[in-house]
């Protein structure tokens, strides 16, 4: 089975040409949880997943099929419930750039449904069957008909699900019936952190309208941290500087490049300079380690 049939679609950043107009209509908003993108499915024995491949415990990822696979009985019971689906959701590893109450780490919270042919299981349908089987999963805390992009964000100021201590990283908003300009069915999200976030400085000899600044822009804090966290979760020494530099560059371009192809109109960038100012950006927002 290709993999690509199986991976969680694109989550657009709300506003995005992705997913306009997705709140035209009954909107499901869930909290947007910092964790692993995982998935389970059925290919005549329980499979596990990453967000880019399949994972077992001889060839994990954070320990998810381990977890899994462990006590796989309800597992197999919500896939026999819904069958030819896949279930994704997000497995609480040990650190975040959120803080969430100890109780919530190393679990997996359903917060999809999908079917072989790419539709969507609703809440309505699923959450008993995972209240039934004892499984954990993201809840839906609003749903909204037609909601302004203000209603949208004081429900995330409210949310503190799963949280210790303020709120949570974001929301993400569904809509069951709605499919983009590009027939594809796509979430949106709403990022506490790039709401609040002022927009950073950068040096004075660079127009502020210059491409590669208004691209470095969308780098977060938050992108940033969770770069650092993978790569301190061993233990961390100067050496890796190098390393965090030039992982926090590649995916960033890697998950960010269409949206700002499509953002900025397939600009001409200078990768060089780009790659410069995330570089000043890493070390503004990680100053100790440098």
């Amino acid at each position: 089975m290709d993999y690509n049939d199986i991976k969680y679609q694109h989550v657009a950043r709300f506003g995005e040409e992705d997913c306009l107009g997705i709140e035209n209509g009954k909107c499901y908003l869930q909290p947007k949880v910092d964790g692993t993108n995982s998935v389970l499915w059925w290919d005549g024995e329980l499979k596990c997943g990453s967000r880019t491949r399949e994972v077992n415990p001889n060839n994990d990822n954070q320990k998810f099929a381990d977890y899994i696979l462990s006590e796989p009985l309800r597992y197999e019971k919500l896939l026999d419930t819904f069958q030819n689906c896949v279930v994704y959701g997000e497995w609480t590893k040990k650190k975040h750039t959120v803080k969430y109450i100890p109780e919530a780490m190393g679990k997996f919270y359903v917060f999809d449904i999908r079917r072989r042919d790419g539709t969507y299981i609703t809440p309505e349908e699923y959450e008993p069957v995972l209240k039934a089987l004892e499984i954990d999963y993201i809840p839906v805390i609003a749903v909204l008909e037609n909601p302004t992009y203000e209603q949208l964000v004081e429900v995330m100021n409210q949310n503190t699900f799963l949280v210790e201590d303020g709120t949570g990283e974001g929301i993400v908003i569904k809509r069951f019936d709605y499919i983009n300009q590009w027939n594809r069915i796509v979430w949106a999200k709403i990022v506490a952190e790039e709401y609040k976030q002022e927009k950073h400085k950068v040096k004075k000899d660079y127009p502020p309208d210059m491409i590669e600044i208004q691209i470095t822009e969308i780098l977060t804090d938050a992108f940033i941290e969770k770069e650092y966290l993978k790569l301190a979760e061993d233990g961390w020494n100067a050496k890796k500087i190098p390393i965090l530099l030039n992982t926090v560059f590649h995916e960033f371009i890697n998950d960010e490049i269409w949206n700002i192809l499509k953002k900025f109109r397939f600009p001409t960038i200078n990768f060089k300079t780009l790659n410069y100012l995330v570089i000043s950006r890493i070390k503004e927002v990680k100053k100790e380690l440098f």
